[in-house]
C-alpha cells in the first residue's frame, strides 16, 4: 500500500511539473498571435503602412515582472497583430516616450523603466529598414519614466516635459526639453512658470493651435528639498514652442483629475480624447473629449467601453479616423490584453472590442 501511495505522489508531482512547465513554455516561448498581456506599453501610427506599432511594457503574473522590449504593428483593415523581428532592440521597459516622425519615416522613443532604474537613452526605429538604432547626444534630458512627449509637425522637432525622475533628480521633473532630429539634439527649454512636477499626465498635440495640451497627472512638491505628495492634476496648460511659454487655462467643467490616463487627438474632429486613468479612489473607463476650437470639455456615453484601467496604449488612425487602444492594468492589478476600437460616426461615440484571430 505505501508503494503505491508513493508512485500515486510521484505520479501526482511530475504532473504539477508538466502543467507548470507547459505555463511557462506558453508564457515565455511559444509564438501568440496578440501581444502579451501588459501595462505602461507605448503605441504610435504609421500612415505611410497604414498601421499602429506596438513597444515595451511590463506585465505583472505567476512568474513576476516582465518588462518588454517586442514590436508589434497592427492593421485596422484585418484586425490582426503582428509581430516584428529587428535584429536589435532596445531594452525592456515600462512607461517610455515613443513618437513618430513624418519627415523620416521614423519612430523616436526616450527613457522608461527598466525594472532596476529610470532609463534616460533615445532610440530610433527606421521603419523602412526595420533597424532600431541608439542615439546618443551629449546632452539629454535626465532619466525618467512616465513624461509626456509629441511630435510638432510644424516647427520639425519633438516636445517633452516632465516624467518619474530617479529620486535624486525631483526638482528636475517639471522641465521642458526640444529634440531636434535634424541633429539629434536635445535642448532644454527652461520657460518661465512651468506646470508643477508630475508624471502619468497627457501630453498631446493641438494642430489647430500648433501647441503642446497637456492634462492630468500625478503632481508633487518639493519642500525644504524633499518631494512630498502634490495629490492628482485636472487642470489644462498649453505649451507654446515658438514663444516658449507655458499657460494655464481654466475649466470649470472637467474631467475628475487623475494620472496614467490615456490621450490621443482625433484631428478629423478636433478634439482631444481622453479616456480612463486612476482617480485615487478608483479606475475610470469614462470618455471625454476636449473641443479644440471651442476651449470645451464634453463627456460622451457610449453604450459599451474598455473596462476601468491605468495606463494602456492608445493612438489615433487619422486614415480611419479611428482611436486604437490595448490592454492596461485594472484595478485588481491584473495585466490585460485586450485591443478595442473607438470611432465616432454621425455624432454618435461607439468602443468595440477587437475579437482575438
Amino acid at each position: 500500500m505505501k508503494r503505491i501511495f508513493n508512485q500515486t505522489r510521484k505520479s501526482i508531482a511530475l504532473l504539477a511539473g508538466l502543467v507548470i512547465f507547459s505555463i511557462v513554455l506558453a508564457f515565455w516561448v511559444l509564438p501568440s498571435r496578440l501581444p502579451a498581456a501588459r501595462y505602461g506599453a507605448v503605441m504610435i501610427y504609421d500612415p505611410v503602412g497604414n498601421r499602429a506599432f506596438l513597444f515595451g511594457g511590463r506585465s505583472e503574473g505567476l512568474f513576476g515582472m516582465r518588462y518588454f522590449n517586442d514590436l508589434w504593428v497592427f492593421d485596422p483593415l484585418t484586425q490582426d497583430w503582428m509581430p516584428i523581428t529587428p535584429a536589435r532592440r532596445p531594452p525592456g521597459r515600462l512607461s517610455p516616450a515613443m513618437v513618430y516622425d513624418p519627415v523620416r519615416h521614423q519612430i523616436i522613443l526616450f527613457g522608461g523603466y527598466d525594472g532596476h532604474e529610470r532609463l534616460a537613452d533615445t532610440w530610433t526605429y527606421k521603419i523602412s529598414e526595420n533597424q532600431w538604432e541608439e542615439i546618443t547626444p551629449a546632452i539629454s534630458p535626465p532619466a525618467r519614466s512616465d513624461t509626456g512627449m509629441l511630435y510638432d509637425n510644424e516647427n520639425g522637432v519633438l516636445i517633452l516635459f516632465g516624467g518619474m525622475c530617479q529620486e535624486d533628480q525631483r526638482d528636475v521633473c517639471n522641465d521642458t526639453w526640444i529634440f531636434s532630429p535634424d541633429t539629434n539634439t536635445w535642448v532644454e527649454m527652461q520657460p518661465l512658470s512651468p506646470p508643477m512636477i508630475s508624471y502619468g499626465h497627457a501630453l498631446v498635440l493641438d494642430p489647430v493651435h500648433q501647441q503642446a495640451v497637456l492634462w492630468g497627472g500625478h503632481q508633487t512638491m518639493i519642500k525644504n528639498g524633499q518631494a512630498t505628495e502634490g495629490g492628482y492634476r485636472d487642470r489644462l496648460w498649453r505649451y507654446d514652442y515658438v514663444e516658449n511659454t507655458w499657460q494655464e487655462w481654466i475649466h470649470t467643467y472637467k474631467p475628475p483629475a487623475r494620472y496614467w490616463q490615456m490621450a490621443v487627438c482625433d484631428t478629423h474632429n478636433n478634439q482631444l480624447v481622453l479616456f480612463g486613468g486612476n482617480g485615487f479612489h478608483s479606475y475610470y473607463n469614462d470618455t471625454w473629449f476636449y473641443h479644440l476650437d471651442g476651449d470645451t470639455w464634453e463627456r460622451v456615453s457610449p453604450d459599451h467601453a474598455p473596462s476601468p484601467r491605468v495606463n494602456a496604449a492608445m493612438t489615433y488612425d487619422p486614415a480611419n479616423q479611428i482611436i486604437i487602444l490595448f490592454g492596461g492594468l485594472d484595478e485588481d492589478y491584473k495585466t490585460l490584453q485586450d485591443t478595442w476600437i473607438f470611432e465616432v460616426k454621425d455624432n454618435v461615440s461607439e468602443w468595440r472590442l477587437v475579437e482575438a484571430h
